[in-house]
């Protein structure tokens, strides 16, 4: 039983050092503004917000006919492509 109790006690202090670690990271003023920006999309002055539709599917079709995106574009490819 003693043992049994040590395991258990070694498991909830490893427990609330994880905690720990998490209070301390969600007091400071970076997850704030991530967690402003991102689940409240809200932003700072003079900064405007972007929203991105998800689609699905290996390509998808661009408006005016224009060619098929492909998949193993790399990301900066298709930002490029999607301001132009």
């Amino acid at each position: 039983r003693i043992d049994e109790a040590r395991q258990i006690l070694a498991m909830e202090q490893s427990r609330g050092e994880e905690l720990k670690r998490k209070w301390a990271e969600i007091q400071t003023p970076e997850y704030l503004e991530k967690v402003a920006r991102n689940d409240l999309n809200m932003q700072k002055e003079g900064e405007t917000v972007v929203v991105l539709q998800k689609t699905s599917g290996e390509a998808r079709s661009r408006s005016a006919g224009q060619k098929l995106e492909s998949v193993d574009e790399p990301n900066w490819q298709k930002w490029l492509n999607l301001l132009r």
